[in-house]
């Protein structure tokens, strides 16, 4: 299942951290604990997208077969190979070689299948994403408006 935590925005130059550009369609697969399943779609709404280097960055080169990317690397047999290919200096904090994780196998459907498969779960998942935005809206709204409510200094008249 693809995360569906919402991404911090914040201003690129104030990440002091080492990051990496991303851009619309890339997958973020974390590298820290594979155990825990961490998959983005990430919501790439400026050019100027970042993430953390703790992320292995997914291109897919044609647009019309990334749903079957995403699948593919949100499916059980990936998660496997991650944890099986996970390291760690002191037992707690496993991390991924990005280099492993093209020890992956799979079978390739010809681009007619792929892009049929796109075609079928690209709306899915642009759902999801949408709907996680509205969620996100929601939710900031609400935490910026019940502290007000709650003191007072906010009236909300019913409808009714």
């Amino acid at each position: 299942m693809i995360l569906v935590s919402f991404p911090i925005f914040e201003k690129s130059f104030e990440i002091l951290s080492n990051k990496y550009r991303i851009s619309q369609g890339d997958i973020l697969v974390s590298k820290l604990n594979p155990k825990f399943k961490r998959v983005w779609d990430p919501y790439c709404i400026t050019n100027m997208a970042v993430c953390s280097t703790e992320f292995i960055v997914y291109h897919c080169l044609r647009n019309d077969c990334r749903g079957y990317l995403l699948a593919l690397i949100e499916s059980d047999r990936f998660s496997k190979l991650l944890v099986n290919n996970s390291s760690s200096s002191t037992g707690s904090r496993n991390r991924l070689s990005p280099e492993d994780t093209l020890k992956f196998t799979f079978a390739i459907p010809n681009q007619h299948i792929q892009k049929k498969y796109h075609n079928i779960i690209s709306p899915i998942y642009e759902k999801i994403k949408n709907k996680n935005m509205e969620n996100n809206l929601l939710a900031t709204i609400r935490d910026f408006l019940l502290p007000l409510l709650m003191n007072g200094q906010a009236t909300i008249q019913s409808p009714f």
